[in-house]
């Protein structure tokens, strides 16, 4: 299976690429579509691979998720755990304070 160590090691090198721009994540970076297209790859050498050997389907399932799934996870579960944050933190640290009348009070 070197090619497809050598494919899950590209992705990893990717990953880390796309870690850079890491909480803006751009669908048609050049960095998505790499780790994207990598992913899809390592996935299908890896299937081959355990297609052409016998393995037990749960140490073919723990391999997958501990070598091929845990980074791609671990990036989108993180970013859905940014969005869901509640816009109170970010008021809380704002100078200004906005009144039903549209003025402006600085806070106190």
């Amino acid at each position: 299976p070197y090619v497809a160590l050598a494919a899950g090691f590209a992705n990893h090198i990717a990953y880390l690429w796309l870690h850079q721009s890491y909480p803006l994540l751009r669908i048609a970076s050049p960095a998505f579509l790499t780790s994207l297209s990598l992913f899809g790859v390592s996935h299908y050498l890896w299937g081959t691979h355990f297609l052409a050997h016998y393995h037990q389907l749960a140490h073919v399932l723990c391999f997958f998720l501990f070598n091929v799934w845990l980074v791609p996870f671990g990036f989108f579960i993180s970013l859905s755990v940014n969005e869901a944050r509640l816009p109170n933190t970010q008021a809380g640290l704002a100078d200004e304070v906005y009144s039903e009348g549209g003025g402006v009070k600085q806070k106190s």
